[in-house]
């Protein structure tokens, strides 16, 4: 059996937890007289790799225990790791498949030196051979499909989907560049793929600036 959680709110909010031989996750949202259903298929995935890619960022790959091919997703999509029985975190995948199936999902998540348990507990406790519970590739962030060249800016942690968008860009035969901005350059994550991609990359390391962030 699956979990799934079935939200609503009214002046607050509850939960009920039942079980669902389908992998289903369901919310339920209920506003005013008004009510949102919408149903979240989740999946339970291995780590089959874990790297740290920059000061305090760690990568994680995720495949399907037997092996199979997982759905696929275009840049700019996340995944939802369900880290507990209330707490979920979005987190962007960095490389796309063009809408193809797919034999991992790859994502890294930055530790929050105030993180409420999402970005702590991966940290901590999620190592190679454990299983996440995930949702299926959901894109908010679609990049635009267009042959005119594309500037990526990208700060911090935020890398992560124009990392991927670069990588289609790329793929496409199409032309990028990047803004890639960090606290210094031990915190930034996958300078050295981006570099090797074949687009042009800048970069400001506020620490090589007198402390001073990016100004766009």
């Amino acid at each position: 059996a699956t979990r799934a959680w079935i939200w609503f709110s009214f002046m607050g909010c509850l939960g009920y937890e039942f079980w669902l031989s389908l992998k289903t996750r369901i919310f339920l949202t209920w506003i005013k007289p008004d009510f949102t259903l919408w149903v979240m298929e989740t999946q339970k995935l291995k780590v089959t790799a874990r790297r740290e890619v920059a000061s305090g960022i760690v990568e994680w790959t995720l495949a399907d225990p037997n092996a199979k091919l997982l759905p696929g997703h275009q840049a700019g999509a996340h995944i939802d790791v369900h880290i507990g029985p209330q707490l979920a975190r979005a987190y962007s995948l960095t490389q796309p498949s063009g809408g193809q199936p797919t034999a991992q999902y790859v994502f890294a998540v930055a530790l929050a030196s105030a993180s409420r348990g999402g970005s702590a507990h991966l940290h901590q406790h999620v190592q190679v051979g454990h299983l996440l519970e995930v949702g299926l590739p959901r894109n908010l962030f679609a990049m635009v499909d267009t042959p005119a060249p594309v500037l990526l800016i990208a700060g911090g942690i935020g890398v992560t989907p124009l990392l991927a968008m670069a990588r289609e860009r790329q793929a496409q035969g199409r032309s990028w560049r990047m803004v890639l901005a960090a606290r210094s350059r031990g915190h930034a994550a996958y300078l050295n793929e981006l570099q090797a991609l074949g687009g042009s990359v800048s970069t400001h390391f506020d620490d090589e600036h007198g402390g001073q962030p990016l100004d766009v």
